[in-house]
């Protein structure tokens, strides 16, 4: 009955009062899904928690570890499951911020001994690193545009959960997958091509990438590029889009994603994601998967490394001595127990 509760199968009784039971597609889908993830060709070490991670995100990670997506065929049942996690997470993020927002780092002149405090700052916390982090960027486009590039591919890579044992293994996979897409699609073509590519966690905290590639009109057919990244070992589904640089902007030549208005250049459809996530630092909204796994906002080649101004740096050398509540760091650096 609870089988065919969740829909997994059909049963009825026919007129010699015998009891057929017929599988639905949700469970054949699973059958085959659990048969993929048997063949997958990608591993890596699952269940691997961030070392010195802080213990609220510790346990936002370990929530997402218990969501096994083939226990639950049902999208509906598995998008409730992420919901949960994610209120989970949203409720550490803040304790999080709370807690960090009254935190020093300690640090110490090697050549004098002398102890200096100076303010506990991430990514996630302060706005001026967010800013720096959309300067860089814009940076990156600005490269881009210096070179004789005429054309370029914009690729979305999607998670499908059914392949890996639990959410959190899912997320944390894709950085790997997406080395082991980038070096066969390399050998595929013949050249490694720069890239940009701006990471974007789904309503089902489920990561995808938006990548654009520099220097062709055209990669592989769909297939091609589905099969790569199915043998990848995180999903199937991607979406293909042709770029033709026009009036210092890099156009759509044809098709655009179903969330991009006529007239939005890729640099601007990336950049809105990038945002969207930078805008809420400090304050969570959708910083808190990023905080989760670690994920960063946006990567890209070296080759595309931005010319951004660099900070002045310090004289002296300094050791980091940990990190205390202001009070505490205070004391310390004025020599009180």
């Amino acid at each position: 009955d609870k089988m065919e509760a969740l829909g997994l199968v059909n049963i009825r009784k026919d007129s010699f009062n015998l009891i057929w039971i017929t599988p639905e597609q949700p469970l054949l889908n699973l059958i085959l899904l659990e048969s993929n993830y048997a063949r997958r060709d990608s591993v890596h070490k699952k269940g691997r928690l961030p070392k010195h991670a802080n213990p609220k995100r510790i346990n936002s990670a370990l929530n997402f570890m218990e969501i096994k997506p083939r226990e639950y065929p049902s999208w509906d049942h598995l998008k409730d499951k992420t919901g949960e996690a994610l209120d989970k997470a949203v409720h550490n993020f803040g304790e999080y911020l709370n807690e960090v927002e009254d935190k020093a780092i300690v640090l110490k002149e090697i050549d004098t001994g002398k102890l200096f405090t100076f303010p506990y700052r991430t990514r996630f916390t302060d706005m001026g690193t967010a800013m720096k982090a959309v300067k860089r960027y814009e940076g990156i486009w600005d490269k881009v545009n210096h070179y004789e590039y005429t054309r370029a591919v914009h690729l979305t890579l999607t998670s499908d959960p059914y392949l890996h044992e639990n959410i959190y293994d899912c997320n944390r996979h894709f950085g790997r997958a997406f080395t082991d897409f980038q070096r066969a699609l390399s050998r595929e073509i013949g050249v490694t091509l720069p890239y940009i590519r701006v990471n974007e966690f789904t309503d089902s905290c489920l990561l995808h990438s938006h990548v654009v590639y520099f220097g062709r009109p055209y990669l592989l057919n769909a297939f091609q590029i589905s099969d790569m990244w199915e043998h990848a070992g995180q999903g199937e589904i991607v979406d293909i889009y042709s770029l033709k640089k026009k009036d210092g902007g890099w156009h759509y030549a044809r098709s655009r994603p179903k969330d991009s208005p006529d007239g939005e250049t890729a640099s601007r459809y990336l950049e809105k994601y990038l945002k969207k996530a930078l805008g809420k630092v400090g304050e969570g909204e959708g910083m808190e998967p990023y905080w989760t796994w670690g994920t960063r906002f946006f990567t890209y080649s070296q080759a595309l490394a931005p010319e951004i101004e660099k900070a002045s740096a310090a004289s002296g050398r300094y050791q980091v001595l940990g990190a205390w509540n202001r009070a505490e760091a205070e004391s310390l650096c004025a020599g009180i127990s």
